[in-house]
């Protein structure tokens, strides 16, 4: 039997959820979808419904639904170098008009705008046309999206957060779905290309130019609250990000495809828990005291000398440093990730002092992926934890 990587795991899990998610929530009838201009029925039968599945998530074809997805994400790539920031890329979707003057597009080129001259015959990503949607390998997800005005709310907030409009469509509909599945599933926000055109005469030749930005799927609900009826019709919400954000994104998830990695690669942790858990919060306080107190009541030990934590009394132990701090000012490590929850375990206050700066062995490596970091803690357990704190 051939060995697995987390992706193949991942998706696998991703694709039986999904499925089955839809097929026991999604009644059979026809649902109404607006726009600015007109109301369009769409009917909901099984066979469109089974027929959209089979061509997003199709259980038989988990090889292809992978390389499909990675070769996807090579392809996001390989734009990334074009892209514009998001503040250029807001200035640009925020005018009101079909058309830019060079005063316009000098604003939006000096805020990190990179104005891309359309290219009609070298394949629809390059073309002004009005069709919004974009499609990746096998029409499996989204590759581009593009900025038609008018049909739906459009607006983009100073956080960079927008909605895309929901499409006519069942097969488009469970697109949007999956996409917002896949991306919870994974704990990788998936990524879309946002595309603004406009028409500006340079000469004769070149007449519109366009930008794009990096977009991540946002705001996602529970996963079994998204593939219900009333979730079906709703548009996809999405965040502008750099292109650095969105390279270390796509790093996230390839490395997701290694088999034999000594260590599992964990699931991105929300920024706000990050700041909220970090060393600087928890080294003393309630938050330490009531990871520590969560920690004896859930039986933990002491990775390295493998005593109870419910021996020692809490002034005993410590939060130790994974990559220790002076390696880390040394090599200019930023706080983020010195004090970040995946960095910190919980040791008794002995062994912490005898590591003395020095990195942990591997054997005390492998004990403290068993025993879990506070990251790891945080993200199975943080209510628990929560809940302790006074």
């Amino acid at each position: 039997m051939s060995k697995k990587s987390q992706l193949d795991i991942l998706l696998e899990k991703s694709i039986e959820g999904f499925t089955n998610e839809l097929s026991n929530k999604i009644s059979i009838r026809t649902i109404k979808i607006e726009n600015s201009k007109d109301t369009k029925d769409v009917p909901l039968t099984k066979d469109n419904i089974d027929n959209s599945i089979k061509l997003v998530a199709n259980k038989k074809k988990i090889d292809q639904i992978k390389n499909d997805l990675l070769e996807h994400y090579n392809e996001v790539r390989g734009y990334l170098p074009l892209t514009s920031s998001p503040k250029s890329f807001k200035t640009a979707w925020d005018l009101k008009s079909p058309t830019v003057n060079f005063y316009e597009l000098s604003n939006i080129s000096n805020s990190g705008g990179q104005l891309i001259p359309s290219n009609n015959k070298i394949g629809r990503f390059l073309k002004h046309e009005e069709q919004g949607v974009l499609l990746g390998p096998n029409q499996r997800l989204m590759l581009a999206i593009r900025h038609s005005k008018g049909n739906y709310n459009d607006d983009i907030d100073d956080m960079g957060r927008f909605t895309y409009f929901p499409p006519r469509n069942v097969r488009g509909l469970v697109r949007h779905r999956w996409t917002e599945f896949l991306s919870k599933s994974l704990g990788v926000s998936l990524i879309v290309l946002a595309i603004v055109w406009y028409e500006y005469k340079v000469n004769n030749e070149l007449k519109h130019v366009y930008l794009i930005c990096p977009a991540k799927v946002i705001e996602l609900p529970k996963i079994e609250k998204i593939v219900n009826n009333r979730k079906l019709i709703k548009p996809l919400r999405l965040q502008l990000i750099t292109r650095e954000e969105a390279y270390k994104t796509i790093e996230q998830l390839i490395n997701l495809d290694v088999i034999d990695n000594e260590y599992p690669i964990r699931i991105p942790l929300d920024s706000t828990k990050v700041d909220k858990w970090s060393y600087n919060q928890v080294k003393s306080g309630p938050k330490g005291k009531a990871i520590k107190d969560w920690a004896k009541s859930a039986g933990k030990k002491c990775p390295d000398c493998d005593i109870p934590f419910n021996t020692f009394l809490n002034n005993k132990i410590s939060f130790g440093h994974i990559i220790f701090q002076d390696w880390c000012r040394t090599y200019g490590f930023s706080d983020k990730i010195k004090h970040h929850p995946d960095n910190l375990y919980l040791s008794c206050s002995r062994c912490n002092s005898s590591l003395n700066n020095n990195f942990p062995n591997k054997n005390l490596l492998n004990k403290i992926e068993e025993t879990g970091t506070i990251g790891d803690w945080i993200r199975n357990n943080e209510k628990n934890i929560e809940a302790r704190i006074i």
